[in-house]
């Protein structure tokens, strides 16, 4: 089984994620910790070079990913999908692996993330990502392509992440269990 956790930056993905994780033992790759570790070693000063590590950060989270899976183990995977580059992928995986997945849909209010977002740049997001490079314009756009959903064939779960502390978690792993197989 394949949980995807999906949704704009600032959603709450990673949150959600890690949750889900320690409640359901199930491991998860987030790609912005491969992506960090690569700035951490390479360095990273422009957007340019940044937009090269996350085109890379994705390779290694799908080779990690097709790594658990043809092991026949359950993976969550966390990221900012955009439909257009991977949809295939998680339909090549159905269709090498026969596996299924479920999606979580962090669905947040555009300004409440972009807000939660410029908050992260200033608190905690790693400087090699250059956040603060970007227009309020071009910040508003990728959002929106983040939270198109992955049309893979996969029940949904929509979560509601616009105020945190009105998530029913229980609720939500309730949900999964009836999709994912617990050891």
């Amino acid at each position: 089984m394949i949980i995807v956790i999906a949704g704009p930056s600032g959603s709450g993905k990673t949150t959600l994620a890690k949750k889900i994780a320690k409640q359901l033992k199930i491991p998860v790759i987030h790609k912005d910790d491969i992506k960090e570790t690569l700035y951490d070693v390479l360095g990273c000063d422009n957007l340019k070079t940044s937009r090269d590590y996350d085109e890379a950060s994705y390779k290694i989270f799908y080779n990690f990913a097709k790594e658990q899976i043809s092991n026949g183990n359950d993976i969550i995977l966390e990221s900012n999908f955009k439909p257009q580059f991977d949809e295939k992928i998680f339909k090549k995986f159905k269709e090498t692996y026969n596996i299924n997945s479920i999606q979580i849909r962090c669905i947040t209010n555009l300004d409440i993330a972009v807000e939660r977002f410029k908050k992260r740049i200033l608190i905690d997001r790693h400087p090699g990502h250059n956040d603060h490079l970007l227009t309020d314009t071009n910040l508003r756009k990728g959002m929106e392509d983040e939270s198109l959903p992955l049309e893979i064939n996969c029940p949904i779960i929509e979560v509601n992440t616009n105020d945190f502390t009105t998530i029913n978690y229980k609720e939500i792993f309730d949900k999964i269990k009836k999709y994912v197989k617990i050891v």
